[in-house]
């Protein structure tokens, strides 16, 4: 260990020949720095420093004229930053692949877009006054196993921890208002994540092929849910989407072919594109009246859905029956292809739905339920009619200004 003190700003270099700062590899340093000092620290980073303690130093703060000081240095593997400093500059450490500790002062309020993607850091706990970090910040950080978030933190960036491959846990604080776009995405080993309530959005692919996640508490007050937001996530069996949320955007469950349960508010009035593609697991449907579901093995809709688009249902080869609300009024092409054990279909709309004819291919040999004093509205309906045959059973009328509970 080299220990450099009581320097004048802007003479750290001064303070070393060449041959001994290309060689030096660990280094304390205690007085002022300036501007000129941070860069000579960051080409030192770039010959053999390992490990730089500057908890001593003062002056200069790191600004916007200090990003990449440390981009891409391989040997970096330790660092110690000085109270005072409240901004770490973006790209500041990118592709520092062996820093493995970081040491940050309880000053920082800010941290920039991309600061420690592709780092080796095993383990990061924020400071309390951090307030918000920028996109791909903590980003391919793939021996990340622990992210400790202070309970102010009010913003982070898209894609702040894709591909953190090893991250196993992290708890959202409360002052988070949006989980932002492809967030963990493929983090593969995340098992655990604690939503706070204040949370309003979970943006498009925030939890994309979470592989690992088996299940996770959607808090109360959000009223959006993003495309692909779950898409891949193989181990989650059930999931609980609260009250507000109007639309199951597309590919949002797409693939997540374990999920057994989906427990689906009045509020959604349409389910989008490929919502549940591939969903193997989803035995039975149930859209029922009037908000007062029936629990039953498999999936449930609640009274209320309107829309059921394009290849929504497709792959879900477990699904045995479905059950429509008297609301839906149209159905999107090959809402039910592949569903090969798909037998029966209960609709308990008075006016026959909107479908077209590919609404039902591939599913073979179904047995269709509707109100009975509809039943010839059916059998002439666009869409409808292809699929009507003898299998074809009538039921009681269903008001659906009282509902029904079924």
């Amino acid at each position: 260990m080299t220990l450099i003190k009581n320097i004048q700003a802007g003479e750290l270099k001064k303070q070393l020949d060449k041959t001994e700062w290309e060689n030096l590899t660990d280094l304390t340093v205690i007085g002022p720095i300036d501007f000129s000092d941070w860069q000579f620290l960051g080409s030192m980073a770039h010959k053999q420093l390992r490990s730089i303690d500057l908890c001593q130093t003062t002056g200069l703060r790191m600004t916007g004229d200090l990003n990449h000081i440390f981009y891409g240095s391989t040997i970096l593997n330790t660092v110690s930053l000085p109270e005072g400093v409240t901004y770490i500059d973006e790209k500041c450490f990118e592709d520092c692949v062996n820093l493995e500790t970081i040491k940050l002062p309880d000053s920082l309020n800010n941290i920039g877009s991309y600061a420690f993607l592709h780092c080796g850091l095993k383990e990061i706990h924020l400071p309390n006054k951090l307030r918000r970090f920028g996109p791909r910040t903590f980003a391919d950080c793939s021996n990340l196993k622990k992210a400790i978030l202070p309970d102010e933190l009010e913003e982070f960036g898209y894609c702040a921890f894709e591909e953190c491959t090893s991250l196993e846990e992290i708890t959202i604080p409360k002052g988070i208002k949006i989980i932002p776009e492809e967030t963990f995405m493929n983090c593969v080993n995340l098992k655990k994540i604690s939503l706070n309530t204040g949370l309003c959005e979970i943006k498009e692919g925030a939890f994309e092929y979470c592989t690992g996640l088996q299940s996770i508490v959607i808090p109360q007050g959000v009223y959006h849910i993003g495309a692909k937001a779950f898409k891949g996530c193989s181990c989650l069996k059930s999931i609980y989407i609260p009250e507000g949320v109007t639309t199951i955007e597309a590919k949002t469950f797409e693939d997540c072919r374990n999920l057994e349960e989906v427990h689906i508010p009045t509020s959604v009035t349409k389910i989008d594109k490929e919502a549940f593609r591939g969903c193997r697991q989803l035995k039975r449907i149930l859209l029922p009246e009037g908000g007062k579901s029936k629990i039953s093995t498999g999936f449930i809709i609640r009274y209320g859905v309107r829309s059921i688009d394009d290849e929504a249902f497709r792959d879900c080869d477990s699904l045995t029956d479905i059950t429509l609300p008297s609301t839906i009024t149209s159905l999107g092409s090959y809402v039910f292809r592949d569903c090969s054990a798909l037998k029966t279909i209960h609709c308990k709309a008075i006016v026959p739905p909107f479908c077209v004819p590919k609404t039902f291919h591939w599913a073979d040999n179904l047995k269709v339920i509707v109100p009975s004093h509809n039943l010839e509205a059916y059998r002439s309906a666009y869409g409808w009619k292809e699929v009507m045959s003898e299998n074809v059973d009538n039921e009681e009328d269903v008001n659906p200004s009282i509902g029904a509970t079924f």
